[in-house]
């Protein structure tokens, strides 16, 4: 092998190494605003580096100085009724609307009617079939001034023609100051090439706003009927039930879908495309799929739980499901992960997969989280965005139910274990309540302490009052405050009158206070005893000092007994008796039910011994962290190996991981045992880590390559592929040729980097026509190793590269996928003359805000 190809094959090697972690990773990150493809771009909120404790001072405490507080949006009118007649207009990507308004007063008199209504052409307003001259249009809000009061008790009826380009709303300057568009066109003129034409909305938190005129708050509540007329080739998807579909003499079609239970004006949704629907049931009710039609035949292996789900949730919850029918459509280039829009819930396009991509990894999680919404969000729903932890950590918790119900405890507790590491990420750099009233904007909500951190502190609550008083809590307070908006105060007292106990000191340390436990726990022997030494590490006066309950685990005689106290300083020794000197192992919270960073030095024998017996998920997974430190020592790795034999598929593909660096003396057994494991494990992600444990030991066979790359599981085909690069260079191509009709992700990111990092000729036309069947983050990833591929070609390949990256920054839609064109040319700025120019250009027509903004934050 020559020098280039060895340092070849270590850029390859690191490249992958990050693309796989990427791929494989799962993408399914709790706060919506997690999912959006971020691509090749760079965060373009960077601050100066500080150490953890001046940013999360800054995070707390100063930030309620420098935020205002943020009260509930008053309410001057009930909103009792809204009809919206919708017209799209695919040529101006416009809504030609006509809404009707049922309002009358909250409790005073009215002279004037405020509405949100971002960036309306208004036609035309009456109020009670009156003509109004008498209004302003902000461009945020719609001022009418009324002839005459509006009293208390007496129904208006509020008539405003109007129309609205959506896609206007995030020009630089544009009067309605929109962070997001609310009505999306997909495709609208057909201009990218196997994709199809939609329309969807996204209206949390403020953003229905920007389609139809009202009120845009979470507390207030209305019935709603919506009429969408459409080309007779596409389905309509709203709230509610479909009560009639008319045809139009121009060849059109109305439909009239009517949600009859009042919900919230940010809950409004429509879809419009050429979706294939299946139907399914649960009860008398219908549940729907609506999917692109290439994904029919795959759409109830995706969605297919959802009836089994709707039934577990509410018998679980003790209240039924609330709507008329539950619908779930899949569409392109959202921009969250998903939304819980009431009756009709929206997902993004990486839910639409072929089955075999489910041997890998199913979307269950999402799924029930949207669909516990319905009880959390739609029908008891939080009464300020400072509140939101009221809707997300309930929709987050479903989570652990569902896969604790469907596939048991160990796989139940893995997710709270991520869910724990995703919070206390966060947490470096960002500490707030998890309910708060001092924030800049709605979007800062949308993060771990709102969703991860506030299902972390139910779970941790239900297991301090127990599982009966918990779910009758439940049930209490979706009956207490079904159909309307709630508050924390609300769910304290739900709890305290189902169980009879004060918690207020819970809630104000654990949702109402910043920050959370850091807990350094050590134990000792003494005269038969077991010694506990717990201290809170924590800054107190960025914190507090918690009242934690928690158990012990102790071991003797391959016997484990439970013990409980509480903590209640900041230090604190507690002590059991021993029927000998000193415990096999001592496990401070085995079941990892403390929302906390704890920290618990004990030899590494005990480490080894938690994994081997270790009774519970958590107590196993915590040990992993130390083993790892302490490779190459031979006790980890059989710790390691102990791990592979779990039952539990999560840690054996943890006790794999220890392998996946190479090891300078690994034990004899090593070897044996991870080939053991990719030839039998029934894990795809076991299998996929075997072998890249192999890999790294230096034990690759072309019969494991071969293995791998027939596997059924697409992950164990891609690092089949990834071995064989690694290991044979660019001498892999013919066989790698043989894999490039698949179009499933991770095997695409494969092909894409090691044509890309070994610069393989001839493959421009492959890297377009991969690029031009997928979007979103999809194609956010793909630039990447396309861009690396342009870096390493000359002449016409990179005058056409450029060519196709301006007009994917020209045409395309979606902005981030704009802002990842535009990101790619200035990175090609290394290798040709040209970029600048037509970065230039693009700018000087560019109206998105959000893309100026990248621009000039790449230095254009």
């Amino acid at each position: 092998m020559t020098f280039i190809q060895q340092i070849s094959k270590l850029i390859f090697l690191l490249s992958l190494a990050l693309l796989l972690w990427q791929c494989k990773t799962n993408q399914k990150g709790s706060p919506k605003n997690n999912f959006s493809g971020q691509g090749i771009s760079l965060a373009t909120d960077s601050t100066a580096e500080t150490d953890g404790t001046d940013t999360v001072f800054y995070a707390d405490t100063l930030h309620k100085k420098m935020a205002f507080y943020k009260v509930s949006s008053p309410k001057t009118f009930q909103l009792i009724h809204t009809k919206l007649e919708i017209t799209p207009d695919w040529a101006q990507e416009s809504i030609l609307g006509r809404a009707t308004l049922t309002v009358t007063p909250w409790f005073y008199e009215q002279d004037s009617l405020v509405l949100d209504a971002k960036g309306f052409d208004i036609k035309q307003i009456k109020i009670d079939n009156q003509v109004v001259s008498n209004f302003t249009n902000t461009g945020r809000h719609l001022i009418i001034k009324l002839n005459k009061p509006f009293v208390k008790g007496k129904n208006y009826e509020v008539f405003i023609h109007y129309s609205t380009t959506p896609k206007l709303l995030t020009e630089r300057n544009h009067p309605s100051k929109a962070e997001e568009n609310g009505l999306y066109f997909i495709n609208a003129q057909k201009q990218t090439p196997n994709k199809p034409q939609q329309i969807w909305t996204q209206g949390q938190t403020g953003n229905n706003s920007c389609w139809f005129p009202t009120f845009d708050q979470p507390n207030i509540r209305t019935t709603q009927e919506m009429h969408i007329t459409v080309e007779n080739r596409f389905k309509s998807l709203s709230n509610g039930k479909l009560i009639e579909s008319k045809q139009n003499a121009d060849g059109t079609r109305t439909d009239i879908w009517k949600q009859e239970v009042p919900h919230p004006p940010y809950l409004f949704m429509l879809a419009v495309g050429e979706f294939a629907k299946i139907t399914e049931s649960w009860k008398d009710k219908e549940v729907a799929y609506y999917v692109e039609n290439a994904y029919k035949e795959d759409s109830k292996a995706i969605f297919g739980h959802t009836p089994e789900m709707i039934g577990f949730f509410s018998k679980l919850f003790g209240y039924e499901f609330p709507w008329d029918k539950y619908s779930q459509v899949v569409v392109r280039d959202y921009i969250s992960g998903a939304m819980e829009n009431t009756s009709a819930s929206v997902f993004m396009e990486g839910l639409q997969m072929e089955k075999r991509c489910l041997i890998d990894d199913h979307w269950d999680d999402i799924i029930a989280h949207e669909l516990v919404h319905q009880w959390f969000g739609d029908l008891v729903t939080c009464e300020s965005w400072g509140n939101l932890t009221l809707n997300e950590a309930f929709a987050n918790y479903g989570e652990y139910l569902w896969t604790d119900y469907k596939y048991g405890r160990d796989e139940a507790d893995a997710h709270r274990s991520l869910e724990l590491e995703s919070y206390l990420n966060e947490a470096e750099t960002k500490r707030r309540p998890i309910v708060r009233y001092y924030y800049d904007t709605d979007d800062e909500l949308f993060d771990n302490h709102s969703y991860a951190k506030g299902y972390l502190v139910l779970h941790y609550l239900r297991s301090i009052i127990g599982d009966e008083a918990f779910f009758a809590t439940l049930t209490h307070y979706l009956k207490q405050n079904a159909h309307k908006s709630v508050e924390l105060a609300n769910l304290r007292m739900a709890f305290e009158e189902t169980s009879g106990l004060d918690l207020t000191l819970f809630f104000e340390q654990w949702l109402l206070t910043a920050g959370h436990p850091e807990l350094k726990v050590t134990h000792e022997y003494k005269n038969n005893r077991v010694y506990l030494h717990v201290e809170q590490a924590q800054i107190e006066a960025l914190s507090t000092t918690f009242q934690i309950p928690f158990e012990v685990e102790i071991w003797e005689n391959n016997q484990a007994r439970i013990e409980k106290s509480t903590i209640t300083n900041k230090k604190q020794t507690f002590s059991w008796p021993l029927s000998s000197t000193a415990a096999s192992c001592v496990v401070f919270d085995p079941r990892g039910l403390i929302p906390a960073r704890i920290t618990h030095d004990k030899d590494l024998k005990e480490y080894a011994f938690q994994v081997k017996n270790g009774r519970y998920f958590a107590t196993k997974y915590q040990a992993f962290k130390p083993l790892y430190a302490a490779f190459p020592s031979e006790q980890a790795q059989y710790a390691c190996l102990d791990a592979m034999q779990d039952p539990s598929h999560q840690i054996r593909q943890a006790g794999c991981e220890g392998f996946l660096e190479p090891v300078e003396k690994l034990v004899p057994s090593a070897v044996d045992l991870l080939k053991k494991a990719f030839n039998t494990d029934p894990s795809s992600g076991v299998r996929m880590l075997a072998l890249d444990g192999l890999l790294a030991q230096n034990a690759m066979e072309d019969m494991l390559i071969d293995r791998a790359l027939q596997d059924t599981s697409y992950y164990v085909m891609s690092s089949g592929i990834y071995a064989l690069a690694l290991t044979k260079g660019p001498e892999a191509r013919p066989i790698v040729e043989k894999y490039e009709h698949y179009n499933e992700k991770h095997l695409v990111a494969i092909i894409a980097n090691f044509y890309s990092q070994l610069r393989i000729e001839g493959k421009y036309e492959w890297f377009i026509e991969k690029l031009n069947r997928v979007s979103g983050s999809e194609l956010s990833y793909l630039l990447q190793p396309f861009t690396t591929y342009l870096m390493g070609s000359e002449g016409a390949v990179l005058d056409k590269g450029m060519v196709f990256l301006v007009q994917m920054a020209q045409k395309n839609n979606y902005f981030q996928t704009r802002k990842d064109a535009i990101q790619a040319l200035s990175l090609l700025e290394s290798f040709s003359n040209k970029p600048a120019a037509l970065i230039a250009d693009l700018k000087k027509n560019e109206k998105d805000k959000r893309v100026l903004e990248w621009i000039d934050y790449l230095g254009h």
